[in-house]
């Protein structure tokens, strides 16, 4: 924690060379690409398989000085197996889920420029539209569900730009809601399964972090 603070204070103090403000015509653009994954066995468990991968990207238009509007579209992919002991007759039951995520956000920033620095503290706001798909599948029986669902969300962020066209970014928890709707169905329902859900968050620490590079045109 000592050195994170040693880092903050380095940026903030090299920050204080004079920088002129985001203008009216530029171009934001910016994304993300994530991937992680797992295998494990064990003898009496049989083996367990993990893989996530996402993509996303940010591109923003600055009407105005210092305000921008933009849109934000992401896709991810899961796929977990496993292989269950069935206790009352000893064998394994493979067990494999997959989840297809698409993701489209439109969202207004709006910035204010730190003692006429290099550091920019922005506010973004956004309306969030998901589409989901996943399937689950036993030896003996599947499902699938299909979800859609609409969401707000107003999060703090901080834009260092490490040169004229290129920012890093630091993006906080803030506030979300989601509300939505899946439809499941499969081989051991009778008819189809409609469920609601309606979800809110508020997160401001460390773990809610989320880093990117943005270029300014």
């Amino acid at each position: 924690m000592k050195k994170l603070f040693l880092v903050l204070a380095a940026i903030f103090l090299v920050s204080l060379e004079s920088f002129s403000q985001i203008g009216q015509g530029q171009w934001m653009l910016g994304g993300s690409l994530s991937l992680n994954g797992r295998n494990s066995s064990a003898e009496m468990d049989g083996t367990n398989s993990y893989f996530n991968a996402g993509l996303s990207a940010r591109a923003g238009y600055f009407v105005s000085d210092n305000i921008a509007i933009g849109m934000s579209p992401g896709y991810s992919f899961l796929r977990s197996a496993s292989d269950d002991l069935i206790a009352w007759d000893g064998y394994m039951e493979s067990n494999v889920y997959t989840r297809h995520l698409y993701n489209a956000s439109p969202f207004i920033r709006v910035y204010k420029q730190l003692f006429n620095s290099r550091a920019y503290l922005f506010g973004q706001g956004s309306l969030d539209f998901f589409h989901m798909r996943s399937s689950s599948g036993r030896d003996q029986t599947s499902s699938r569900t299909i979800a859609n669902s609409i969401g707000a969300s107003i999060a703090p962020g901080v834009n260092f730009f490490v040169h004229d066209k290129i920012a890093l970014e630091v993006l906080f928890g803030g506030l979300s809601s989601r509300y939505e709707r899946s439809i499941r169905s499969g081989d051991n329902l009778v008819s189809d399964v409609v469920e609601r859900e309606f979800q809110y968050n508020f997160s401001l620490n460390l773990r809610s972090l989320r880093f990117g590079l943005i270029f300014f045109l």
